[in-house]
C-alpha cells in the first residue's frame, strides 16, 4: 500500500486542519504518527468575542504495520495551540516527540520537547525559548 493510502486508510479526523507531521516505523514494526487535532472547546463565558473557541492539541499515536489497527491515540494539550512536529524511539521504547507550544514558555511559541513511555504516557516535558517564535521540527536519536 502507498504511503497516501495508508494516510487516507487511518485518518479521518474531524476538522480541516487537522494534521499529520510525521510516521515513523517503531522497532517492531508499528507506526508512530505525530500531528495535530483541532480540538473544539465550545462556547465559554471566559472567552471574550475576540478569542476563536477552537485551538490545536498534539496529536500522537502507535498503530500497527497494517496501518488500521490503533495501539494507542492521545492528544497532549492545555489551552492554546500545541503541535508535533516530529517522534521517534528510542531502543528501550521510550518515544520523543518534539513541536512547538503556545500554551506555555517565555514568549510567543515556544520550542517544545516531550519523552513518553510506550503507552503513550508523559514522562517529562519541557519548552525552550525567548520571546520570540520557536520552535523544533526534526530530531535525531
Amino acid at each position: 500500500m502507498s504511503w497516501i493510502g495508508v494516510l487516507l486508510s487511518m485518518f479521518s479526523l474531524g476538522y480541516p486542519g487537522d494534521e499529520l507531521s510525521h510516521i515513523v516505523t517503531a522497532a517492531n514494526g508499528d507506526l508512530l504518527i505525530a500531528g495535530s487535532l483541532l480540538i473544539d472547546e465550545g462556547y465559554s463565558e471566559e472567552l471574550d468575542d475576540e478569542q476563536e473557541w477552537m485551538h490545536a492539541d498534539a496529536y500522537i499515536a502507535r498503530f500497527k504495520s497494517d496501518a488500521k489497527t490503533p495501539v494507542w491515540e492521545k492528544s497532549y494539550g492545555w489551552i492554546k495551540d500545541d503541535h508535533v512536529r516530529a517522534i521517534g524511539e528510542y531502543p528501550d521504547g521510550t518515544i520523543q516527540a518534539v513541536g512547538h507550544t503556545w500554551s506555555s514558555g517565555n514568549g510567543l511559541a515556544d520550542a517544545y520537547f516531550m519523552l513518553l513511555d510506550s503507552t503513550g504516557e508523559l514522562m517529562w516535558e519541557q519548552d525552550f525559548g525567548g520571546k520570540n517564535v520557536d520552535a523544533m521540527e526534526a530530531l535525531v536519536l
